[in-house]
């Protein structure tokens, strides 16, 4: 539900599925520091479900985390993630004695998993200071680049987290996107594709659900003609000028 950070209309999302009696999990994994309407991604939709995994905005070396303002699903998540038990070891009068009253799993964070993450937080706003100062720098530069359109990640209502920058290719330059990948790879510039095609033209969706391919068609532009380029901590404003200048000297753009 949030691109790349970038949040959407959730009241609209939530006005829909109460209409239909439906259960909003949003989609939050490259979303810390993303808000909408001045709430936090996560607190819109009945829960929001974040990942740890290395390469977003905080880490935990893997694992995630749910979140929720619905008292009585937080208790059951609570008692679901370690394996059903009716009581933690905390709560035990008798060590060793309790009960299992639901089918659980185990999907505990470990200790050493949690302590990463404690200090991951403590870092948290200069992590989203730093993206934010790229983001902008980078998207400075590749306003001099007609060949490609930017998305608008923070305006009015919508505040970004800035995970990364995603550009839009002209159609005429879509054919070209692995080529232009590689001469930015091949120059020390990391890109990724987010993603590859729409979820519902996944293989399993389109089977499950029966979808032809043809439907979405603003997400399957997006899919087919985004190069997602890095604006992380670890990076620089000499940084986000260097990859302009290897996009400006690339031989490709003599095609847009």
């Amino acid at each position: 539900m949030h691109y790349l950070g970038m949040p959407v209309a959730m009241d609209k999302v939530v006005a829909i599925a109460k209409k239909h009696s439906l259960f909003v999990v949003e989609d939050c994994a490259l979303a810390v520091g993303t808000h909408y309407k001045g709430i936090h991604a996560g607190l819109h939709g009945d829960t929001g479900s974040f990942s740890f995994y290395p390469v977003k905005h905080m880490t935990t070396a893997e694992g995630g985390m749910l979140t929720t303002n619905n008292p009585e699903l937080a208790a059951r998540i609570t008692r679901q993630k370690a394996f059903g038990v009716d009581k933690s070891v905390g709560e035990r009068s008798t060590p060793g004695v309790y009960d299992v009253t639901m089918l659980g799993f185990n999907y505990r964070m470990s200790e050493v998993h949690a302590a990463i993450g404690i200090e991951q937080i403590k870092r948290m706003d200069g992590f989203l200071a730093k993206r934010k100062e790229n983001y902008e720098a980078l998207s400075k530069g590749l306003r001099e680049l007609p060949e490609l359109t930017l998305f608008r990640s923070s305006q009015g209502d919508f505040a970004s987290s800035h995970f990364c920058h995603a550009v839009l290719l002209t159609e005429k330059l879509v054919p070209a996107r692995l080529d232009i990948i590689r001469h930015l790879n091949g120059h020390g510039v990391g890109t990724s594709i987010y993603y590859p095609r729409p979820v519902p033209h996944f293989s399993y969706y389109k089977q499950k659900y029966g979808y032809k391919g043809s439907e979405f068609p603003v997400a399957r532009r997006i899919s087919d003609a985004s190069i997602a380029l890095p604006v992380g901590p670890h990076l620089n404003i000499e940084d986000m000028e260097y990859i302009v200048a290897v996009l400006k000297e690339a031989p490709w753009r003599n095609a847009s």
